[in-house]
């Protein structure tokens, strides 16, 4: 993951911040750790990005997206996160695995509202 965000600096620039997908606190308690903070640790030690943890909350506790189809995963994660007033221009979004791109897509809606000037996602796998 390491390799492929400098590609993508190299190819597309610097950001002000890496945002990793926000898990509610119900599936954090139930997996123990955010799987996608964990693919940050390399990138967080070897870069001097800003990986923000804080700044973007999941205030809905969806259910498993995995088990539902396009239009039922875009209505089940609609208004599921909110964001402090932000000022970064150019944000990276970071998830595990991006299926539809629904919660990406809401996370980016919500961060742009926040005042994000625009959002690149990566993504370790696409299901």
């Amino acid at each position: 993951m390491y390799a492929k965000y400098l590609d993508i600096v190299f190819e597309q620039g610097d950001y002000d911040a890496i945002i990793p997908l926000p898990l509610s606190r119900q599936r954090l308690q139930e997996r123990g750790y955010n799987q996608t903070h964990e693919l940050l640790r390399i990138i967080d030690k070897k870069s001097n990005i800003l990986i923000d943890k804080n700044s973007v909350k999941r205030t809905k506790a969806t259910r498993a997206l995995s088990t539902l189809d396009l239009q039922e995963r875009q209505s089940e994660i609609k208004n599921a996160f909110s964001a402090k007033p932000l000022s970064y221009k150019r944000v990276l979004l970071v998830d595990d695995v991006m299926t539809t791109g629904s919660s990406l897509n809401e996370l980016a809606k919500t961060l742009l509202k926040a005042g994000v000037g625009s959002c690149d996602v990566l993504t370790l796998a696409r299901a």
